[in-house]
């Protein structure tokens, strides 16, 4: 009987035990729901920007594409040969009159375009030319390094059976304000 007794006397501890667990899961359960609920939201107003800034970022590459689709219209619409180079001396844009002249005086195509090096360019066609080309890879060089703001050389071509002259000029763009 005493053993009976201490496991009734247990029972209504067990009882009220369960019931407070409940209740605490109850409370946890309501606590989680609300969790889940602001993440929620937090989630679909991240998604909300991120779809905004997505948007905005395709129009921002399309109007770039447009705009250098511009640019190589605009440079291909020039008579003169074009080359662009970056500060380093890579080419970064020609025109379609660089194109053509490097193609009709048969200068190697992978060795003119878009990243090749043009002082090395220079450096390589000289003997082919006929022409010591340090002095206007000089001029070059002080434009690059802003040293003078525009160099202009002149020389005879002599690769064809009649000489042609050249006028190489170089300018530096001028930087714009904030960009």
């Amino acid at each position: 009987g005493a053993i009976l007794a201490d496991k009734l006397s247990v029972l209504p501890f067990v009882v009220l035990f369960m019931g407070l667990v409940t209740m605490v899961s109850l409370a946890s359960l309501a606590y989680f729901a609300q969790t889940a609920q602001v993440r929620a939201t937090q989630l679909a107003l991240t998604n909300d920007t991120l779809t905004k800034e997505i948007s905005e970022r395709q129009r921002t590459e399309v109007a770039l594409r447009d705009s250098y689709q511009f640019l190589q219209s605009t440079l291909d619409a020039l008579s003169a040969s074009i080359v662009i180079l970056e500060e380093t001396g890579t080419i970064a844009a020609v025109n379609a009159a660089w194109r053509r002249f490097v193609l009709a005086h048969d200068f190697s195509a992978s060795a003119h375009g878009v990243g090749t090096n043009y002082l090395e360019f220079c450096h390589a066609v000289s003997a082919r030319v006929g022409v010591d080309i340090q002095e206007f890879c000089t001029g070059l060089q002080a434009v690059m390094a802003r040293q003078c703001p525009t160099f202009s050389w002149e020389y005879a071509y002599r690769g064809t059976p009649e000489a042609s002259w050249f006028l190489l000029r170089v300018t530096r763009f001028d930087e714009t304000e904030g960009g």
